[in-house]
Parts: structure tokens; sequence; C-alpha cells
């Protein structure tokens, strides 16, 4: 397991030289310069608040970085070959956030919605300071794998990280993010909603709603045109326009992509 703090110097150079017209990898430290190396791999999975239990690698030629904000729970991620774990946040710039912790989910957003049903499910917890980086920097330092799927659970932040990684996000074949439907609004200032943020969003970068939740273990809904007449939360598989590959193959590869 590559450990926190080297990725996140590297990710500090990468914040300093953001600007330069040099390749990222031209300004990296040596040491840096193969922070996910891993031999034989080719592809790459990115998991964004992935929890204590990111999906592990499907194969040995795909490697999957996991990232989780809390020191406490990316500290409980096992340890296995092709498992890079980060522990930081992620949103649409650098620099360092504040995180509010409750008893069951953490968010850099504020703290919970009053007019949220599970307001009252558990009690605002201790908060932390964050460092913060863009998704568009995690992706730089892994240009030459492919990218073979981007999920997301990141508390009503998902649209600001798919902000983040501009026009990389269209090298993910699949994308897996939690939506707002209807009124629903769980965090204070989320901007989250699937028909106001992400569809027009998404439409521009290419990509089109492949379908959410599941029929079955290995089989994805695609009733996703519920999502514009219920008021809740949901999972919301996204596919890049020109991909054939049907989702229901991603899904037995990786089952917990798409959970």
């Amino acid at each position: 397991m590559v450990t926190a703090l080297s990725i996140l110097l590297a990710l500090a150079v990468v914040a300093a030289c953001s600007a330069a017209a040099d390749p990222i990898s031209n300004h990296l430290p040596a040491a840096n310069q193969n922070l996910f190396h891993h031999p034989g791999a080719k592809r790459v999975i990115f998991n964004i608040g992935s929890y204590h239990d990111p999906p592990s690698p499907p194969d040995d030629e795909t490697i999957v970085i996991a990232i989780e904000a809390r020191p406490d729970t990316s500290s409980r991620i096992k340890d296995e070959p092709g498992l890079y774990v980060l522990t930081a946040a992620v949103s649409s710039g650098y620099g360092i956030h504040v995180m509010h912790h409750y008893e069951d989910s953490s968010s850099l957003l504020k703290p919970r919605d009053p007019g949220a049903d599970w307001t009252n499910k558990g009690k605002a917890g201790k908060v932390l300071l964050v460092p913060t980086v863009p998704l568009s920097a995690i992706m730089a330092l892994v240009k030459d794998l492919e990218c073979s799927f981007l999920k997301i659970d990141a508390q009503g932040f998902d649209f600001k990280i798919v902000q983040g990684a501009g026009a990389l996000l269209k090298a993910c074949p699949f994308i897996n993010t939690e939506v707002y439907c209807g009124s629903y609004n769980a965090y204070q200032g989320a901007e989250n909603h699937f028909e106001r943020n992400f569809l027009p969003y998404m439409a521009e970068m290419g990509f089109v709603p492949a379908g959410r939740g599941f029929l079955d273990a290995t089989t994805l809904n695609p009733n996703w045109e519920v999502c514009t007449h219920v008021n809740e939360e949901m999972a919301m598989i996204w596919r890049r326009a020109d991909v054939t590959t049907p989702i229901d193959d991603v899904v037995r590869w990786c089952p917990l992509c798409c959970t």
C-alpha cells in the first residue's frame, strides 16, 4: 500500500505546477514518478469515498485507487496487491476543507439539512480538517493506464468531484455517482441534483444514464427515469455514449464498483 504522505507530496507538486505547460511528470521528484507502479497494470479503477471496503482489483492487470478522507476509516482498508489508498478528500480544487463527521457518514458540506428525512438518525460528531485535491490531479498521475471505472460516493459532493475531473472525465467509460432526485437535499448547500446539475453536464461531457440500482446481484436496473418523479437519493450509472460494452458485464467483473 502506498503511503498517503508520499501521494500528498506528489499532489502538492502537481498543484504547484498545474498552470505550467510542461507535463506534470516532469516536475515530480524521481521517487514519486511511479507511485502507483504495479507490474503488468493496464487499467485503473477510481473509488472516491471508498469507506473501509473499496473493491479489490478484479484481475492482475487492474489497480484500484481508493480515496477516503477520514484517517480512522482509511486505516481500516486491508492491504492487498494492486490497491492504493489515499487519505484525502476530492473536491474541485486544492486546499484544506472542513469535514463534518456524523454517526453514520461524513461530508465536506454543511451539517445536515433539517429538512432531510434522516436528520435525526445520528448526532453530529467532531469536525475534521482534511486536504482536498481535484480528481484531475489524481487521474493525471496514472494517465498511462486505461480508466475502467470511476465510482463516487461523496455525500452530496459528487457533482463537484465530477466537475473537478475536467476533460479527463471522458477517459472513463462508466461512472457511478449518487444523485439527488426531486426536492431531496441531504446536506445544506448541496448541488447534486440529477436533472439540474448532472444531466446537462454529463450530456455536455458525452455521457448518458445507463441505469440505477439493481434488479439482482449482477443486473443493473435500466429504469433511471424514475429519478424524474421521486424524492430521494439514488446511485446512477453513467455510460460514455460511444461505449458499447454492456454494463452488466462490468457489474459481473467488478460488483462493488456499481453498488
